[in-house]
């Protein structure tokens, strides 16, 4: 009996050492799969300020929905939101710049919100941002040559990949951003080493995420000589402010950093108050000025 009670505790310890590796592999999965790429489309309540008109247009067969605020100086802002979010995350930039006349226009990434599709984070949200900018430019009032782009943590990644393209973006701020998507999930999936980061980093591109496309770091110079903005938390545990600094490192002027003390991954509006609203308005004043 003995003997027995050994062979199955010896059998349930090799199960135990067997199976928590998969464990552990598919948790990381899981996890990335529904974090980055699989939101709930929901309904967003109409907001009561700023004054935001509903918005629909057509990006690469997926019916994109925003928010529109009519101009007012000429010169209009394109916004966009992270990761299992929706439009309604970035209303205190758009509060921001409403307040200092210009125009904005919030929509909900393919996947995202009320916008069709599915969350890839990759040449369809791109295509959105493409057709954002498409919409803008026959908005009566906005001056064609006067567009900017603010993008938060996964947007950031949209936003530097269209505009080292796209010569309309005159300016680009990015909040939260990320340098280097594959990097980034090695550091968030640290924990376990390979046995958790590498099946993130493959759910990710399962997702159809191309991951080799996903360094900004490396596109981010094109931007010059149109300025840039970075904006981060100096506690931002999601992305590092190592890898922020990095980022930025690889830019070329003209270019700004701003590190908000006490800041972590977003809602730096809550954490520097006035002295983010600042720098906001004094970067895309002077950098899309008439």
């Amino acid at each position: 009996m003995r003997a027995v009670t050994k062979r199955m505790l010896w059998w349930i310890a090799l199960a135990a050492l067997t199976l928590a590796p998969v464990k552990i592999a598919v948790t990381a999965a899981r996890t990335e799969l529904v974090s980055d790429f699989r939101p709930t489309p929901h309904r967003l309540p109409r907001p009561t300020s700023p004054e935001l008109a509903e918005v629909g247009f057509d990006a690469a067969g997926e019916h994109i929905r925003g928010w529109l605020r009519a101009p007012g100086k000429g010169a209009a802002v394109v916004l966009l939101h992270g990761a299992d979010a929706d439009r309604a995350t970035m209303l205190p930039e758009a509060k921001i710049l409403a307040r200092h006349g210009y125009a904005v226009l919030l929509y909900d990434s393919p996947g995202h919100g009320e916008s069709s599709g599915h969350a890839t984070w990759d040449e369809a949200e791109r295509a959105a941002l493409r057709a954002a900018l498409d919409r803008l430019t026959i908005e009566p009032g906005i001056d064609p040559h006067r567009l900017g782009v603010l993008g938060f943590s996964m947007g950031s990644i949209i936003a530097l990949q269209v505009a080292a393209d796209d010569l309309r973006v005159r300016a680009v701020a990015v909040t939260g951003a990320i340098p280097d998507f594959d990097a980034l999930l090695r550091h968030q999936f640290r924990r376990y080493g390979p046995l958790s980061a590498w099946p993130a980093v493959e759910a990710a591109r399962w997702a159809g995420m191309d991951l080799d496309h996903h360094r900004p770091i490396d596109q981010i110079a094109a931007i010059a000589p149109r300025p840039l903005l970075v904006v981060a938390g100096s506690e931002d545990a999601t992305v590092p402010p190592t890898m922020t600094r990095a980022l930025f490192d690889a830019a070329r002027e003209p270019k700004a950093l701003f590190i908000v003390p006490g800041g972590h991954h977003g809602h730096y509006d809550e954490v520097a108050g006035a002295g983010y609203e600042q720098r906001l308005i004094a970067f895309f004043d002077e950098a899309l000025a008439p």
